[in-house]
């Protein structure tokens, strides 16, 4: 039985930053808002965050959080009240968010790229009692879609919604227009409303906030219909919000832009998080355009970017990309194509060693991002202090060192369960979060990753793993993004299918992608469809990764007889 703790008995060489000092960062076992208030205090007038042209020191970030809470007071919002927040990533998103946690309130960030059907499911199911959304992004009518589903609101009075849609919603608060409708309430009417509480009140609601105390619920794509509400506790933000800056080495001087959104984990800990536990600045955008995302890497002298493979893709794509002075940006995922467009030689940093879950707020090991290329990519690093992981067998027993089977995980940043949940659902009799992935320890307790459990594809007698093959694309030039699933044959049991989205300006074919396969993997391992799709065709997990389930689906109904065809012959999505 192999069950390990915090770190392994034997450390690398490469622990420790590279002039053998800890990241100057702050977190640990505090609340949200009292991270706020250290880091503005270590930091000062250091520059925070940076949206378009508006720019806020850490100090200043502390005051407006501190105004955004007064308001909140003002509008009933108390310690335990759920507050859900419909916004792209802006400055009033991240002051919304720490001023909900400061006065002992949950904050309930909601998937702006959701349908309207689950966002107003997720309102409901949260029992959110204040919603702050922005009007509109992009198209995206968020106060509009409200009133087609509540058609009762419009005849509300503010602070007086009563409307069996929304049965805990009392208010609402609006960035942009149609904040002045009689049953919402304008963002700047909401802040100049909260100047009747004394700040007074918002410190003794702060000072009585605990680590432990609930401060959010992250709504995270699962393999049902409905996703899974998952409740963390105020320390698991601060917590992992040190533990990546210093995975990461982030430093004061780094400028940091980040595609991932914040109403996920991945959002708020590496994009915002950790940029703030290191001093640093994070450079927000409320949606990714790509011209718009390179004046503002370009202008801002952006010197890290935390993007997926496909979206740097798209960024690298811009043809006018090679005449833009980008020579400040130095940190950027070697995954991508990027450091090739831009002269990038060497691979000295790269945050790809480090295994998480949005039950555990993240990450659960990791290997520093400048760490030697071939430890970054042999295994997911050693568990990090305070985390346990067993590798679990079918049969529910825990398998010895090097033993392929379920990765199990309990961390000091365990979510308290799942809202609306049994207690205990989730966890096994244990403790442990069983996580549905497949891996392995080895000798010297680092984490080897094998893919989901439900991504091994038993095929023609043989089982094949769907991550090999996705791996096998994902250094194609040719592929934006491909994910492989396994769907029902008779006589194969499963046959493999990929599916795969090409560069807009590439029209490759399916035989292209098959010959790209043989050359590089075992003849049994080749896919026996291509199936081509968008981007806008997959259904995404938390941490920006295809959803498994959805993408299963997806294959079976392109492939029923009759699909439509596009003018090419290829397969197309109805």
């Amino acid at each position: 039985m192999l069950i390990l703790t915090g770190m392994p008995a034997e450390e690398p060489s490469w622990r420790g930053s590279e002039d053998g000092r800890q990241t100057p960062a702050s977190g640990g076992e505090i609340s949200v808002g009292a991270f706020v208030r250290s880091v503005a205090e270590r930091f000062a007038e250091h520059e925070a965050v940076v949206d378009e042209h508006r720019r806020l020191s850490y100090l200043g970030l502390a005051q407006r959080v501190d105004t955004v809470a007064r308001a909140l007071v003002k509008a009933g919002v108390r310690s335990g009240s759920r507050v859900a927040l419909v916004m792209g990533n802006t400055i009033e998103f991240v002051e919304s968010l720490f001023a909900v946690c400061a006065i002992g309130a949950v904050a309930v960030p909601i998937n702006t790229f959701a349908l309207p059907d689950e966002r107003h499911w997720t309102i409901a199911h949260s029992d959110a009692g204040t919603l702050v959304t922005t009007s509109e992004i992009r198209g995206h009518r968020y106060l509009a879609d409200l009133l087609v589903h509540a058609p009762a609101l419009a005849t509300c009075g503010r602070g007086e919604l009563y409307v069996p849609e929304f049965p805990s919603l009392r208010s609402v608060v609006v960035l942009g227009e149609g904040g002045e409708a009689p049953w919402c309430s304008a963002w700047e009417d909401f802040l100049v409303e909260g100047g009747q509480v004394p700040i007074e009140v918002v410190d003794a609601l702060r000072e009585a906030v605990r680590p432990a105390d609930e401060g959010m619920i992250l709504y995270t794509s699962g393999s049902t219909d409905r996703p899974k509400a998952v409740v963390h506790r105020q320390r698991a933000f601060c917590i992992q919000s040190q533990r990546l800056a210093e995975l990461m080495r982030t430093r004061p001087t780094d400028r940091v832009w980040s595609s991932l959104p914040l109403f996920w984990t991945a959002g708020l800990v590496m994009g915002l998080g950790s940029t703030m536990a290191a001093g640093a600045t994070t450079v927000l955008q409320e949606s990714f355009d790509p011209p718009l995302t390179l004046d503002l890497l370009e202008r801002e002298r952006v010197t890290t970017i935390h993007a997926p493979p496909h979206i740097a893709a798209r960024l690298a794509d811009l043809p006018d990309i090679g005449q833009r002075d980008l020579s400040a940006l130095v940190r950027m995922s070697g995954r991508s194509p990027l450091p090739a467009v831009l002269g990038r030689t060497g691979d000295a940093w790269d945050p790809v060693g480090a295994y998480g879950l949005s039950e555990t707020f993240t990450v659960v090991t990791g290997v520093p991002a400048d760490a030697d290329p071939g430890d970054r990519g042999s295994s997911k690093g050693p568990l990090l202090p305070g985390v346990r992981i067993r590798i679990v067998g079918p049969d529910g027993d825990d398998l010895p060192t090097g033993e392929v089977g379920e990765i199990a995980v309990w961390s000091t940043t365990m979510m308290c369960g799942y809202h609306k949940a049994d207690p205990g659902q989730g966890f096994d009799d244990r403790g442990y979060v069983r996580t549905k992935d497949v891996g392995f320890l080895d000798e010297k307790g680092l984490l080897h990753w094998e893919g989901r459990q439900t991504g091994i594809i038993r095929t023609g007698g043989v089982n094949v793993s769907s991550y090999e093959v996705e791996t096998a694309l994902s250094t194609w030039k040719r592929v934006e993004l491909a994910h492989v699933v396994g769907v029902a044959h008779p006589t194969l049991g499963e046959e493999i299918v990929v599916l795969v989205v090409p560069r807009d300006e590439d029209p490759i074919t399916a035989e292209d992608v098959l010959a790209h396969l043989r050359a590089t993997l075992a003849a049994y391992k080749v896919p026996r469809r291509v199936l081509f799709v968008s981007v806008e065709d997959f259904s995404m997990t938390g941490t920006d990764k295809v959803r498994a389930e959805g993408a299963r689906q997806l294959a079976e109904r392109l492939l029923k007889p009759g699909a439509p065809t596009d003018a090419t012959g290829k397969v197309a999505p109805q």
